[in-house]
């Protein structure tokens, strides 16, 4: 009789594990997603095994006095990443401050009193916040200064 409580315990327990596992599994699988935007937006590429694009960026004015640790740093971000991805992983670097400095509260648009050049080109001469970077490129975030 025992050996049958056992056993009835045991097939118990295995109905509950494999219901369990198949209630975690897709728990973990959109957790994982999720580890995986969140790094893909705030650069940790090189542990996810995807391919890493390093810009230079550099902060003049008001913004370079709101940002900790000098006034460049180089940034990781995707391959194929446009200005739109480095500026969502400097807001995530850097936090809201920065982002309601630099961007419009609606979205990652650029506030007209903050001018950005990729390459020393600015973004009207290139496609906008949707230019693509590529490696090695050199990006400058400055305010429009006005007054007299």
């Amino acid at each position: 009789m025992p050996c049958g409580i056992r056993g009835s315990f045991r097939h118990s327990l295995e109905i509950a594990y494999s219901f369990t596992w198949a209630l975690v599994v897709p728990v973990v699988h959109e957790c994982l997603v999720a580890k995986y935007r969140i790094a893909d937006s705030i650069g940790c590429h090189e542990a996810l095994g995807c391919s890493v694009l390093k810009v230079k960026v550099e902060y003049l004015g008001s913004i370079k006095n709101m940002i900790d640790g000098g006034s460049e740093e180089e940034i990781e971000t995707r391959e194929n990443a446009s200005l739109v991805d480095l500026l969502i992983v400097l807001s995530h670097r850097h936090g809201e401050a920065f982002k309601r400095v630099v961007c419009e509260t609606a979205g990652m648009e650029l506030k007209p009193r903050c001018v950005i050049t990729i390459n020393g080109r600015l973004l009207n001469e290139l496609n906008g916040t949707k230019s693509k970077l590529e490696h090695g490129d050199r990006v400058v975030l400055m305010p429009i200064v006005s007054g007299g």
